[in-house]
């Protein structure tokens, strides 16, 4: 029996997203195993098609992750502007508040946040890569 034939589109949209939010989250978001995830990868090296249609995959989703970002900076400068107008009146469980939310904020920035140099996400040099099936 021969091995069914690769769905070229899909596995490319599998790679861009495990490149971008980790293989575990990739293969819950397709309802695959990390495994499938890992064996796509895998056909990078040997498949032309898949790797063009990968790095558009990858390229549509840093396009997206750049814009959200954009509007992300426009939505925490006005909330800030806003906060600074109430800050004198506030009580002191509204001014923690705040603080958290800015915190919070600044935290999801920094772990969206684009590296301009090379256009790959920023990703926390202490967490792997990859992971690898249970």
């Amino acid at each position: 029996m021969a091995a069914p034939r690769l769905d070229s589109e899909r596995a490319a949209q599998v790679i861009a997203a495990a490149d971008q939010f980790g293989v575990e989250k990739a293969a819950k978001l397709f309802g695959i195993a990390t495994r499938t995830v890992e064996r796509y990868r895998a056909r990078l090296e040997l498949d032309p098609e898949l790797s063009v249609r990968v790095d558009n995959k990858r390229q549509e989703l840093l396009a997206k992750t750049k814009h959200w970002a954009e509007e992300a900076d426009e939505f925490m400068s006005e909330a800030l502007t806003v906060m600074r107008q109430k800050l004198p009146a506030a009580e002191l469980r509204d001014v923690v508040g705040a603080y958290k939310i800015v915190g919070e904020l600044t935290l999801t920035r920094q772990a969206l946040m684009i590296d301009e140099n090379d256009d790959e996400p920023v990703r926390n040099p202490e967490s792997p890569e990859t992971e690898e099936d249970p």
